[in-house]
């Protein structure tokens, strides 16, 4: 951080002059430490409801959803839930809900929703709980923090092995047992027989087994992959 205001100011001192750069100096330091402050700030509160796996809101009106994570859809306008989306919406109610949390925050999204790493009152990660138990899947996004993909990426590699919650059934459908096609640059994959997977550029395109063999490279099965199947 110091070295780089060093170079803002040197370069701002050489073509505006030593009074000028003194001035904006002060501007461009209090602009980045309230940047810093703002993206590094943690927030805290009490879970007001719980849309579903993954989104959240707080007693304050803020709207969260968990970083590299993705629950299963619910449905919306008489739309039947999506496969096992019943069961992530109230996994993470009995986590969180009415309860007080801390979010280390990474962004917000197009839908002015906060991004975030989420710990309840006796320090538990809730992103990392969710994919340990099986009720939602790791979602790799770029720009998140990588040692905490990491840690919860291994938390998802546990229950996919030990068949806990949505795994349990999910290896069983045919299209699992289908190869499939990863997309490196998004990290998401679709199953061989679906026309999105050879949209994928060639550079971009990786091969796999089965379903499985993708999730444990990192990869997460697109929601329009054709592959998720409704609950009755």
């Amino acid at each position: 951080m110091r070295t780089k205001i060093n170079l803002i100011l040197s370069i701002m001192m050489k073509k505006i002059g030593v009074f000028r750069g003194s001035v904006f100096l002060v501007f461009i330091l209090c602009a980045l430490f309230c940047h810093v402050s703002v993206a590094s700030a943690d927030i805290e509160g009490k879970v007001a409801y719980v849309y579903d796996g993954d989104t959240f809101l707080l007693d304050s009106g803020v709207k969260v959803r968990l970083a590299s994570i993705d629950a299963p859809e619910t449905g919306k306008n008489k739309s039947p839930n999506g496969y096992y989306a019943q069961k992530s919406w109230m996994a993470l109610k009995e986590l969180i809900s009415r309860k007080m949390v801390r979010i280390e925050t990474e962004t917000t999204d197009r839908y002015g929703r906060v991004i975030g790493w989420v710990y309840t009152s006796g320090g538990d990660l809730v992103n990392k709980v969710m994919l340990r138990t099986g009720n939602a899947l790791f979602y790799k996004h770029k720009g998140n923090s990588p040692v905490l993909e990491n840690k919860i990426f291994l938390a998802q590699c546990q229950a996919v092995k030990d068949r806990c919650g949505l795994w349990a059934g999910i290896f069983n459908a045919a299209l699992a047992r289908e190869k499939w096609v990863g997309n490196s640059k998004s990290w998401r994959c679709f199953p061989v027989s679906s026309s999105i997977a050879w949209k994928i550029s060639k550079h971009h395109r990786k091969f796999f087994k089965n379903l499985e063999q993708a999730v444990l490279a990192g990869y997460s099965p697109a929601r329009n992959s054709g592959f998720w199947p409704y609950e009755k």
